[in-house]
């Protein structure tokens, strides 16, 4: 990745060399560049370019500049920063300094003529001396007050002496856009009135229409006629075409991603969000300079886990519309996911609310692609129905309109409460069955830093990659993890508090999806699966899928896969091993047992384990279910447990387990578990009773 990091970078500098123009800046360029060079010796003029702010001033003055030293009669350049200087002293002084070191430079320039320069300096600027230079302060500002009269002389001597060295000079002055409105007059005054000297020319550049404002606020009077009075070759820069900022964008956007790995990227929606949105949004060069310098520094650390289309589409919103920015980032939920119905009206208002802050001709461009990065947009400004599918291939294709990939693209990093899409491709990637088996229980240990379980995290992710996994690969996949599922459940059930969906819904789900992809042998597959599984749950929650999916009859569908005697094995097992009371979801495992066998073997079994005082209360307790309930008028949800009753006495008499119960509770070796259930199978005795008596 570190070489990714290392790629050119533009720190809003211009280009320097005309054959890299872009712009078609370099043949006006070259043009302007023969009239400086073809000025009458003898004459100062000013030239000045125009432009808006980051429409390529710099640049064009760069062309200037290279065709000019390239010509066989070229001035002198002398460049001239006067955005470095902070009031108008130190910009008279630095201006002279600046001339003088470059006059210096030719070894055929009159001595006295740099010397002249240095005395009129310091005669125009407010310079003195300290006092603590005692007498000799005070006779040298005494001196310099004498000749302070006489600055038209001296100014004289130094226009004749700069005549006859019979050389020009091309003073560049750039970017005073950045000056203040002050600062902006003094330079003016600098050309017109101080240094307006023979074969002395001036290159300038910024924005006449907020320069002639702030002269024209400063002074009160009409900034552009002043301007008029100072510049003599007025030059706007050619006007910039849609087509030569697209292609300018296109051309940058190429050479950075060649250097770039394979990236998740979509043709067909990056020429839909590009013409219908992005291209309209990029109305300068300096923007083009800004996308790519944050797409070179944000993108390659999360490349693989965000969609490249909608990355560049954000990253050209945070930096031309802010304001957007700022609501997409806030309010994750507006954008996200699927619109509901009754919500319709309420996000109407919302969105338009931001979009009529917007001018009216960006009002349309923005709605327009919007609609094509937030889908859930084109629910709310029209009839358009998404499904929960689509929310599910937009997970998998890394989508900004995915609640769980949204944050990526605000913190150019994968949440701390996420699992990396790089994760579970390192993870696919290996080949060999025990590699894999380490690293997936590996990436599974422990919890997130919100407290959820990472084997959720695990399993939900490794969703997005099913259909991507080559088929010789998916039975040892399935397989291993059919071997460790009732060990991801249990994890689960040991750090997790109340979830909506837990490991325990989640593996079997994986284990059915990849099932589906598989085109191979699927009662082998089956067969051999089950036969490593111990988690009774995990494996009829995935026939009951398979069932559900194929429209077939339980039974037919164990007999016909010759399934049947797998099943009937692995219940014989447990239950003579006296493991069986350990499966989770012990209740729906019965249920089935009796769908696939004689309906006495399961009651049997139960009536055989509950001799025991102690495995009556561990029987019961796989009939504790949470429940919710809510008051009127309040937003809280309280949860309590209960007993399911009714699953209870299907299997052993109701009046049975009272009587014995009333026994076992005065046991002083109970634990505090055993004690919970038999105060909650008697609190929902009491509901139950109470519920009859009222009906």
């Amino acid at each position: 990745m570190e070489h990714l990091l290392l790629d050119v970078f533009s720190a809003d500098t211009s280009i320097k060399n005309p054959e890299l123009d872009k712009l078609d800046y370099a043949t006006y360029a070259k043009h302007v560049a023969e009239s400086i060079v073809s000025n009458a010796p003898g004459e100062g003029i000013v030239f000045a370019v125009n432009g808006k702010w980051g429409t390529g001033k710099s640049t064009f003055l760069e062309f200037i500049k290279t065709n000019v030293k390239a010509a066989e009669t070229a001035p002198i350049i002398i460049e001239f920063n006067p955005w470095w200087f902070s009031d108008k002293d130190s910009l008279i002084r630095g201006f002279f300094d600046t001339f003088s070191d470059e006059l210096s430079k030719e070894t055929d320039c009159p001595w006295r003529l740099i010397e002249d320069l240095k005395v009129l300096c310091n005669l125009i600027t407010s310079i003195k001396l300290p006092s603590w230079y005692g007498r000799i302060a005070s006779v040298l500002n005494w001196t310099l007050s004498q000749f302070r009269n006489d600055v038209p002389t001296l100014k004289s001597q130094i226009k004749n002496a700069i005549q006859r060295y019979n050389k020009k000079f091309l003073i560049v002055m750039d970017d005073l856009d950045r000056l203040t409105s002050d600062e902006v007059i003094e330079v003016i005054r600098l050309i017109k009135a101080i240094a307006d000297f023979p074969n002395v020319m001036y290159l300038l550049a910024f924005d006449k229409e907020e320069a002639s404002k702030a002269i024209g606020h400063r002074l009160n009077i009409d900034g552009h006629t002043y301007l008029e009075k100072i510049i003599q070759v007025p030059i706007d820069l050619p006007v910039l075409m849609s087509d030569d900022l697209s292609n300018m964008f296109i051309s940058s956007l190429q050479a950075f991603l060649s250097r770039m790995p394979s990236v998740n990227f979509s043709n067909e929606r990056w020429n839909d969000i590009y013409h219908q949105g992005i291209r309209n949004l990029i109305t300068k060069p300096r923007d083009i300079s800004r996308i790519m310098n944050a797409l070179r520094v944000n993108y390659p650390p999360i490349m693989n886990e965000v969609d490249l289309v909608d990355f560049i589409f954000i990253e050209v919103i945070r930096l031309l519309y802010p304001s957007l920015y700022e609501v997409l980032r806030n309010n994750p939920n507006r954008f996200t996911g699927i619109e509901e119905g009754h919500n319709k009206q309420s996000a109407q208002v919302f969105h338009e609310e931001w979009l009529k802050k917007f001018e009216e001709d960006k009002k349309e461009i923005l709605r327009s692609v919007m609609e094509l990065v937030f889908p859930r947009l084109r629910s709310v400004w029209s009839n358009y129905v998404y499904s929960d599918q689509d929310e599910v291939q937009w997970r998998k294709d890394l989508r900004i309109c995915s609640m769980e990939h949204y944050p990526i693209y605000f913190k150019f990093g994968v949440p701390t409460n996420q699992i990396s899409n790089e994760e579970i491709r390192t993870l696919l990637a290996f080949t060999d069955s025990i590699e894999f088996e380490q690293a997936l229980l590996k990436m599974s240990e422990g919890v997130m830093p919100d407290r959820t379980p990472r084997i959720r995290k695990v399993l939900i992710k490794f969703e997005d990659y099913v259909s991507d996994i080559p088929q010789q690969k998916l039975p040892m996949i399935i397989k291993i993890l059919l071997n460790l599922s009732n060990e991801f459940i249990t994890r689960d059930n040991q750090q997790a508090g109340f979830a909506v969906i837990t490991s325990e819904y989640l593996v079997p789900r994986l284990i059915w999806r990849l099932i589906k992809e598989f085109e191979g042998d699927r009662e082998k597959l089956l067969y051999e699966g089950f036969g490593l599984t111990t988690s009774l749950y995990v494996m009829f929650s995935i026939i009951d899928r398979i069932v559900e999916e194929e429209q077939k009859e339980l039974n037919w569908f164990l007999n016909t896969m010759g399934l049947r005697g797998i099943v009937s094995r692995k219940i014989d097992e447990l239950a003579q091993s006296g493991t069986l009371i350990c499966q989770r979801r012990l209740p729906y495992i019965l249920n089935r047992w009796e769908k696939i066998s004689d309906i006495n073997e399961p009651i049997n079994w139960v009536l055989g384990w509950i001799e025991d005082d102690r495995n009556l209360l561990s029987f019961l307790m796989h009939f504790i279910t949470p429940v919710s309930s809510q008051t009127l008028g309040s937003v809280n949800v309280h949860m309590s447990k209960s007993i399911d009753l009714k699953a209870i006495n299907h299997y052993i008499s109701l009046e049975l387990i009272i009587t014995r119960l009333n026994t076992i509770s005065k046991d002083e070796r109970l634990t505090q578990d055993e004690i919970e259930v038999i105060k909650l199978f008697n609190s929902s005795l009491s509901l139950s009773q109470e519920s009859v008596i009222s009906t």
